[in-house]
């Protein structure tokens, strides 16, 4: 059994980030109250998640808190304050197990209402919320394949993908229900070349905080062809307080018929978290094809997790022996305090709207935008408009800023090493205590994913050049490791025990050219060319001259020393 820790927290030191724990995709899950003919009204709210089998506590005691290391020797973060930000701040760990992977359809759709803010809308007519799916999509129960694409893709993977939603949300008085409206039009995708009208209408007859731990809600949906009205799909998701144990049960069901697929599942589960029983069902009927049936019977108690498939395989897990991966992180001062980033606000282009951030604009279907147009930066806490011209470029410009420090400054921190010899992908630490590079984990070829391994100690007794070069997340780049005093004229050469904490190590640190960074006046051209004419002219400015090549263009200055562009 697999965990994944989701935590809001990160420590920063010095340009660098320990990637500790992952920002979950709700707010805090309170809203302001409506009013209807002068009567104060509360929103009820539902659980923005399910957690199919709550984590346990490791064997041998231990915690599931995140343990303090640092990129920096000098840090230490056990002064931190009780009553700071990274000490209260919320987190979520997520069990991946493969038996519960329907469970993460449920969180999409939780996810994706919870970005709606229909709590804090109650009352005040119908509205548009956008909802980005990509957020939801990396918060599932199933969140381990989530959590590895992320890290095994290019940050492009987190960019958000939103889409439009009208929310009516509305309570008629203190005893009555909630009742939240949903209409979204899904863009037209090859599979469906004209979209999905999806309708959706969620009944909350009580809040998660007085019927835990999900309240007691309904949520009926159908999509339909918004040309012809046929049904695309259907389905619903409850939960109901049974009558004879008091018990809130969660029940799941959909029809797509695009897919030929039927989705079910159910789960009982006690309040505190420490057993639970449920069933997890798919069913694939594709014309002309034999129809398969994938069906799992889960089980668990506070020590143990049962499978059994639709075969009566059964499995059993321990649920206090499991690996486990932190996959994203919040920011957080050196006192614990949470930095607030600026992600990026919403903006009016006519009667359309949408988002801008890092990154770029988002407009309504439809909607375009040209050089020099004027959009409104929208402020919904005072009504506010401030207008912006548009800019619009043919590409993006990124900068390759050196940077110095040494091993003992990077000790823990994850390093990609090529393997040339066995044609293999490590991914390495620097163990400072024992002053070897040790290999921790492997990545399959097959499907790029990383597994850890036994840590194991890199050999430097027959290398190919007296420099190391590795890849790093963390740092930002490509970094370099000159290895000097190693022994032989080779290749090889033999640098067994040169390796020390202060050895030094070079890094590129990349980022974004900005509009408002200045940008030295003359470049060369050394990655993704847009002409590669400047490749032999050191001294000419690089030109945009490549039809092929507009995304994302690399630079380098030519005086030596400064940043690398």
């Amino acid at each position: 059994m697999r965990y994944l820790r989701n935590r809001e927290k990160t420590i920063v030191a010095l340009a660098l980030l320990t990637a500790l724990v992952l920002a979950s995709c709700s707010g805090s899950g309170t809203g302001n109250s409506g009013s209807i003919s002068g009567v104060s009204l509360s929103p009820l709210v539902v659980a923005d998640n399910v957690s199919v089998v709550d984590p346990q506590q490791p064997s041998g005691g231990g915690s599931l808190q995140p343990s303090s290391f640092s990129l920096i020797s000098a840090l230490v973060f056990g002064g931190l304050s009780p009553a700071s930000d990274y000490s209260n701040d919320r987190v979520t760990v997520y069990v991946n197990e493969r038996s519960v992977d329907t469970f993460g359809t449920i969180n999409d759709i939780l996810c994706s209402v919870k970005q709606t803010r229909y709590d804090a809308m109650i009352n005040r007519g119908p509205y548009l919320a956008l909802v980005d799916k990509n957020l939801c999509s990396s918060n599932r129960t199933d969140a381990s394949s989530a959590g590895q694409a992320s890290t095994n893709q290019s940050s492009g993977s987190t960019m958000p993908n939103y889409e439009l939603w009208t929310i009516d949300s509305s309570r008629t008085s203190a005893s009555s229900s909630h009742i939240v409206r949903i209409w979204v039009h899904e863009k037209p995708t090859t599979n469906s070349p004209t979209g999905k009208l999806i309708i959706a209408r969620m009944v909350i007859k009580e809040g998660v905080a007085t019927a835990p731990p999900y309240g007691i809600f309904k949520i009926d949906f159908k999509a339909v062809d918004p040309l012809t009205f046929l049904s695309l799909f259907t389905g619903f998701l409850a939960a109901e307080r049974d009558s004879g144990t008091g018990k809130i049960l969660l029940k799941f069901a959909t029809e797509d018929k695009d897919s030929y697929q039927i989705e079910k599942a159910t789960l009982d589960k006690a309040a505190n978290g420490t057993t639970g029983a449920g069933t997890a069902l798919t069913l694939k009927s594709i014309p002309g094809q034999a129809a398969t049936t994938d069906r799992f019977d889960i089980a668990y108690d506070a020590d143990n997790f049962l499978r059994t498939d639709n075969t009566g395989l059964q499995t059993c897990l321990d649920r206090k022996n499991y690996d486990v991966s932190a996959w994203r992180y919040g920011l957080y001062d050196m006192a614990g305090s949470r930095v607030a980033r600026n992600s990026g606000f919403p903006i009016r282009a006519g009667a359309a709207y949408g988002w801008v951030g890092y990154w770029g604009l988002w407009l309504q279907q439809g909607v375009t935008v040209n050089n020099g147009d004027t959009v409104y930066k929208h402020d919904y806490s005072n009504n506010t408009e401030t207008p912006y011209a548009i800019v619009k470029s043919g590409g993006k410009l990124k900068k390759h800023t050196k940077q110095s420090t040494t091993l003992g400054n990077i000790k823990n921190i994850p390093l990609d090493w090529w393997d040339s010899a066995g044609q293999v992908n490590y991914r390495v630490i620097w163990n400072d205590m024992s002053q070897v590079f040790q290999k921790v984990a492997q990545q399959d070829p097959a499907d790029w994913t990383w597994g850890n391994i036994t840590p194991t100690t890199l050999s430097l007794s027959a290398l190919n050049s007296t420099e190391l070069y590795f890849w790093s997340q963390s740092l930002g780049g490509q970094a370099r490791v000159k290895l000097a005093g190693c022994i032989g004229t080779g290749p090889p050469f033999n640098c067994v025990g040169v390796p020390t904490t202060a050895t030094p190590v070079v890094y590129y640190a990349e980022d974004i050219v900005y509009p408002t960074d200045a940008v030295p006046a003359t470049l060369a051209c050394f990655d993704m060319c847009p002409d590669s004419t400047v490749l032999s002219s050191p001294t000419s400015s690089a030109t945009f001259t490549n039809p092929y090549r507009t995304d994302i263009i690399s630079y380098q200055t030519v005086t030596p020393g400064l940043a690398t562009y």
